[in-house]
């Protein structure tokens, strides 16, 4: 099956391999390829792998972001083919090189290149450099098009329409994709050595989602909602004040800007308008403002018999040490100051 790592010893006992782009998750070492193979046909994906020379060591490892897959991957060269499977997913080469054809085509990504790998029509064929290294995220399409229904303020029965809509072939992303591609997967790696389920918590797969969605149809970045009627701006003004009250009651819990979209009907364009009309400011800025006056209020009131990380858990944010760096900027005082007037 191959050795599983921990991130302090994966370097040190397979330093010929360097180090995985995605450190905060645990690896298995694959030392021929034979294991490479069982390990990787778990998933009944894997048809075919031939290492390319006589040294054959690979490290990979997976993570699971609310049904979206992260494998984090890296090693000599090889040759691989995968069984058709109807997902999108988006390759970033940390380093070496990775090239991928299928029957709609070939795409090459190179050190800090990015691929964007659609559901597709048959087997696909992989080939990787010596000593490369890479992230995958693998994502349903079903769930992309949920996201960009939420983004367009679709209704919700619109999501499945398109279902059938033809493979598209294999595409390299732009540079700026790329570079939000990176990003991403440096700040996934940074919550997951907090602690391994914030990714989860923080709802980190909207994100991925939603850049999917977007490169799909980039009209959702742009396409502006049309004029309203007097009767549909105050069932608009009605709406949003439904969400503000579930946005109040629901502090605690992850907010997506996806959910908030679905929940109102507003495209992500109608949304942010209205948030300006109404409160001038975006809906997550509203949301932080909202999350840290609670805290605020909670640890006035109660600061002595609450510590400062159940306030903060309470109040939505799973990382301390951000909570601490918004609390200062927004109040000028640190939470343990506000906990104690006296100390003042």
């Amino acid at each position: 099956m191959g050795q599983t790592l921990r991130t302090n010893d994966q370097q040190e006992l397979v330093p010929s391999l360097g180090s995985p782009p995605i450190r905060a998750i645990e690896h298995h070492h694959l030392p021929d390829a034979e294991s490479v193979y069982r390990h990787l046909n778990q998933a009944g994906q894997l048809k075919s792998f031939q290492p390319l020379g006589q040294n054959c060591q690979q490290l990979a490892g997976q993570m699971e972001i609310n049904g979206v897959t992260l494998l984090s991957y890296c090693g000599s060269g090889a040759k691989f083919v995968v069984e058709a499977r109807p997902l999108v997913s988006l390759v970033a080469t940390f380093s070496g090189a990775f090239a991928v054809r299928d029957s709609t085509g070939k795409v090459k990504a190179c050190t800090g290149e990015s691929l964007l790998v659609s559901t597709g029509s048959g087997a696909r064929h992989y080939s990787s450099t010596t000593d490369a290294s890479g992230a995958a995220l693998f994502m349903e399409p079903a769930a992309i098009r949920r996201t960009a229904a939420a983004i367009a303020g679709w209704e919700p029965e619109q999501a499945l329409e398109g279902a059938e809509e033809p493979p598209l072939p294999l595409r390299a992303m732009t540079p700026l994709d790329s570079k939000y591609l990176f990003a991403l997967l440096e700040h996934i790696d940074a919550c997951a050595a907090v602690d391994p389920h914030l990714p989860i918590r923080l709802g980190l797969d909207d994100l991925i989602l939603r850049q999917v969605a977007c490169m799909l149809q980039p009209e959702l970045l742009e396409a502006a909602h049309p004029q309203s009627s007097s009767s549909q701006d105050r069932r608009s003004r009605q709406t949003i004040d439904e969400l503000l009250d579930y946005i109040r009651a629901n502090l605690d819990q992850p907010l997506r800007l996806s959910d908030l979209e679905a929940r109102s009907f507003h495209s992500r364009r109608a949304l942010q308008d209205a948030f300006w009309d109404k409160l001038n400011t975006t809906p997550m800025q509203w949301i932080r403002e909202q999350r840290l006056t609670r805290a605020k209020e909670r640890l006035e009131r109660e600061g002595s018999t609450l510590s400062i990380r159940a306030v903060a858990l309470s109040c939505g944010y799973r990382q301390m040490g951000q909570f601490s760096w918004d609390f200062k900027r927004r109040f000028d005082l640190t939470p343990f100051e506000a906990s104690r007037p006296s100390q003042r």
